[in-house]
């Protein structure tokens, strides 16, 4: 029998790890539960605005480094 997976732990390493695959940085997502959805990150726009990197492109890179 396998122990249940915390998915915010499951998301939070997902998350890192594509962020260091795309820009080479180690960040905190900042995962968390919400209210309007099951999970939420905070990743993006703090992480975009000390890049210098447009919010939308970093969500695209980072999706895209998120393994299938």
């Amino acid at each position: 029998m396998t122990a249940p997976v915390d998915p915010v732990m499951a998301l939070d390493a997902i998350l890192r790890r594509a962020v260091f695959s795309a820009f080479g940085v180690e960040h905190d997502p900042q995962v968390r539960r919400s209210t309007r959805a099951d999970l939420q990150a905070d990743l993006v726009l703090p992480l975009a605005k000390s890049m210098g990197v447009k919010p939308v492109e970093l969500a695209a890179r980072v999706v895209a480094a998120i393994p299938d």
